[in-house]
């Protein structure tokens, strides 16, 4: 029988060879950076594509990602996928650490990358990174190996130190090994939820054992809080509705509270809950064994928690002050009750007006979208309403349908907001997409208005769209020609199309202008090609026209509110001459 080492990387390799294949990459390395991105920061394909930077001229990083923190992190990465079992034994290496520092340290320190050294993908990256105001940065290295890395530690601290010296911005690193990685995996793809122990700080502990439910109150020690979740964060906040935002008003008086008077904690917060199939109890030490435990309430709280103390622990600072600083958590035991853990879910979270895809997943109008899609053959897409319900339909075989052509609740309405322009979005749902789902009252338009023929087309002309992006990809990466015949034009004026690597969400807008957000009349492949051509057409003589790229990150531009203002005005403009 294989190991569980073995099965995983199994399955991972399969699904980065489809990542490979539906993304145009050259390598597995570059997928599996794809694929450990997207699942790493829950984000979408087109996303995580826009990440990698891997090629000619990278210096050593493989991807950058621009994470929205409460202050922003500068992500540089590396990647490594075994080819097969037999090699997952060799390790991280020093030369490859040094080729990543030498790199982020040039990255970091010129005002201009060099054409000749740098491959464009970077210098787009680094004029991004070059109209930031502050961030921190952090050097991932990431490789399924089974081999330790304890012995590179103190090369890494050693090389953030030196960063922080020279930059005075922080710097810390991760590595990322099979174990890791794998843990990652289950917690997206399979849903599997950790076990855990708590003790209770005190003896009074509240109980209540229903019919359908068990509910147990106790108080917990901040720290002992902590120590039971550190290291299984990713697995436990797949069942919350509300996830962890550093940046909000809530979340920095937490984090105030933690630093400046943590004996009042339990009087200033709300506590937590935690979801489990099943809770034990150990009468010696007051401790609660949790099977399957997920935090459904209080992920603002949680996340607090872990980033204060793991910095605490960073600048060598001890939690003994949080031994005896307490919160109150209750724990709910619930078994094979679907509907009533979705009731549970949405009823402790409605005192925020953040919205989420969890919350619609009963809406009428989204199911009935989704069972007309889901029951079409004759359409290979599959509409995901509700967390991993793609993989448990394949799973019990209930569906044919590939999981390239997944689009979950929160990109349609992505693309929705993008081609119609709804309420004036269409440049938010590029930039700050997760702003369209806290704003209740355009879901509710959305949905009301939301055709399905209609909106078929929609998602027929989005993933045309990612493949002519794709298709630009294979030219700047390998030289493959598809994107200089489809476009019909030289391969000296490839470089007037870099915004392609960004521009998904804009050109979809510019589309919706041309056809008047007609979507009916894009009802095949030869009409959705002629408007997404024209599209390009337009977007790109607006930026050569008007914008200096030299200066400005394509990235930002394919983003800006003004981008879409101006060339909603050119198109009009011209229109009407």
């Amino acid at each position: 029988m294989p190991t569980k080492i073995e099965i995983i990387y199994d399955k991972i390799k399969r699904e980065i060879e489809e990542i490979k294949e539906n993304h145009n990459y050259n390598n597995l390395s570059n997928a599996f950076g794809h694929f450990f991105i997207k699942n790493l920061f829950n984000i979408d394909d087109q996303q995580a594509s826009e990440t990698l930077t891997d090629g000619g001229n990278d210096n050593g990083i493989d991807a950058i990602y621009i994470s929205n923190d409460d202050e922003k992190v500068i992500n540089f990465f590396q990647f490594k996928f075994p080819r097969d079992l037999n090699t997952i034994n060799k390790g991280f290496t020093e030369e490859e650490i040094t080729k990543l520092e030498s790199g982020v340290r040039e990255f970091l320190s010129n005002d201009k990358l060099e054409e000749k050294r740098w491959n464009n993908d970077i210098i787009d990256k680094h004029r991004e990174v070059r109209e930031l105001s502050s961030y921190d940065i952090k050097l991932l290295l990431v490789r399924f190996t089974t081999s330790e890395f304890e012995h590179l530690e103190n090369k890494l601290k050693h090389i953030c130190t030196s960063i922080k010296k020279s930059t005075l911005n922080e710097c810390t690193y991760s590595f990322y090994a099979a174990e890791e990685i794998s843990k990652l995996y289950e917690a997206r793809y399979e849903k599997k939820y950790p076990n855990i122990t708590i003790s209770s700080y005190t003896n009074q502990i509240q109980m209540f054992d229903g019919d359908i439910f068990k509910s147990i109150n106790i108080v917990c020690s901040i720290e002992e809080l902590y120590n039971s979740i550190k290291d299984k964060r990713n697995q436990m906040f797949d069942g919350n509705v509300r996830y962890y935002d550093s940046t909000t008003e809530v979340t920095k008086g937490i984090k105030r509270t933690l630093l400046e008077s943590p004996e009042k904690f339990i009087v200033l917060n709300n506590g937590i809950t935690i979801l489990t199939e099943k809770v034990e109890y150990n009468m010696n030490g007051s401790k609660f064994f949790l099977t399957s435990a997920s935090i459904i309430n209080g992920a603002q709280t949680v996340g607090t928690i872990l980033d204060v103390f793991d910095d605490l622990i960073k600048n060598g600072n001890d939690l003994d002050k949080y031994k005896n600083s307490t919160i109150l958590i209750r724990i709910l035991e619930v078994k094979d009750k679907e509907n009533l853990i979705n009731e549970i879910v949405n009823s402790l979270n409605t005192q925020t007006r953040m919205f989420s895809a969890y919350n619609i997943s009963n809406d009428s109008r989204l199911k009935e979208i989704q069972q007309k899609l889901n029951k079409n053959d004759k359409e290979p897409y599959f509409l995901e309403i509700k967390y991993n319900e793609y993989n448990t339909q394949k799973y019990l075989e209930k569906t044919k349908k590939y999981k390239k052509n997944v689009i979950t609740s929160e990109k349609l309405i992505q693309i929705y907001v993008g081609y119609y322009n709804k309420n004036d979005k269409a440049s938010i749902a590029k930039s700050q997409s997760s702003e369209l789902l806290s704003d209740s009252k355009l879901i509710n338009t959305v949905l009301d208005n939301m055709d399905y023929k209609e909106t078929i087309n929609i998602i027929k002309l989005y993933y045309r769209i990612q493949k002519v992006i794709t298709m630009f990809r294979g030219y700047r990466n390998y030289k493959k020609t598809e994107i200089i015949e489809y476009l019909e034009i030289e391969d000296s004026e490839i470089d007037d199309y870099q915004f392609l690597t960004t521009g998904d969400i804009l050109i979809l807008y510019v589309v919706g202008l041309i056809t008047e957000t007609k979507a009916e009349i894009i009802n095949n492949e030869k009409s959705i090609d002629k408007y997404i051509k024209e599209a390009i057409e337009l977007i790109q003589k607006y930026i050569k026209d008007n914008i200096k790229v030299e200066k400005r990150s394509l990235s930002n531009i394919t983003k800006a509110k003004n981008t879409f203002k101006e060339i909603k005005k050119m198109f009009y403009d011209k229109k009407n001459i």
